[in-house]
């Protein structure tokens, strides 16, 4: 099991210098957890509880499944050229035969 402590520390600003002068809020929040899932639910509330707001969760993200995603879009991109390209291809192998004709179904009023 890991001890984990998180620190928030919010101070205020000199505004001549632009130093921080006095600490005004801190924020502590500690624990011990053995899983990713608890770590993460712990960094939430500590975030949380520092005065950051957002809609979500915190997440561990693997690269390579995100790489792996792109490379199933544009698989599917390739994909939908190539039937796009033969699509064009058999018309035209249409319009060129002896069996393509227009009809004229249009009538004088």
């Amino acid at each position: 099991m890991s001890k984990f402590t998180f620190i928030n520390e919010r101070f205020d600003y000199d505004e001549y210098t632009g130093n921080e002068t006095n600490i005004v809020s801190k924020t502590t929040r500690e624990f011990r957890a053995h899983h990713l899932e608890s770590i993460l639910d712990e960094m939430t509330d500590f975030l949380r509880g520092a005065g950051y707001h957002f809609d979500g969760h915190l997440d561990v993200v693997s690269y390579e499944s995100e790489i792996n995603k792109f490379d199933k879009e544009l698989d599917d991109l390739k994909d939908d050229i190539r039937g796009q390209r033969v699509f064009n291809h058999m018309v035209q192998d249409l319009i060129n035969s002896d069996e393509y004709y227009i009809s004229d179904k249009s009538s004088d009023r």
